[in-house]
């Protein structure tokens, strides 16, 4: 892990002890999962307290699942217990990963409706300074889509952010 991404992990561990502040992520790309590839698009931030805001777009062709969301929460993963949801799925605990539920309406008109789906996305770093490849994990819970899982590998980027 490089220094500038140790910083900003301490950092979140103390500002996590006070406020829950650091929890801000975005990305954008393709996921390359196991039910197909997806591109997808997604802005969650958390950093003012009790007011979250960000959207999601996704889309999957191969399976034609298609919807837009609004995120309902947003928490860098630094301990399991924090992001239950993810860590249900195995999912690897590096300390730029984060849990993001939104709220999403179908932008498929053969499947209409609206319901919540999870994401679990981990930053593994920058161009050269990466350490592998980003990872995410789709599960949707609810609505036309209920049961939808896909994961695998990003294609593009995952980027945690400081808030200020």
């Amino acid at each position: 892990m490089n220094v500038a991404k140790k910083h900003a992990v301490l950092f979140c561990l103390a500002a996590g002890l006070v406020a829950n502040g650091c929890d801000r992520v975005s990305g954008v790309g393709r996921l390359d999962g196991v039910r197909g590839q997806a591109s997808w698009g997604l802005v969650a931030d958390g950093c003012d307290a009790g007011l979250v805001k960000g959207e999601v777009q996704y889309d999957d062709r191969d399976e034609d699942v298609r919807f837009h969301a609004d995120v309902l929460t947003v928490t860098q993963c630094m301990l399991a217990t924090d992001c239950a949801t993810c860590d249900a799925f195995g999912f690897t605990l590096t300390g730029a990963d984060y849990q993001v539920l939104a709220q999403y309406r179908s932008t498929n008109s053969a499947e209409p409706g609206s319901g919540q789906a999870f994401f679990c996305l981990t930053d593994n770093g920058e161009g050269t300074n990466a350490t592998a490849s980003d990872f995410g994990i789709v599960s949707v819970v609810d609505g036309p889509y209920a049961g939808y899982l896909n994961y695998g590998p990003i294609r593009g980027n995952i980027q945690q952010h400081a808030c200020p």
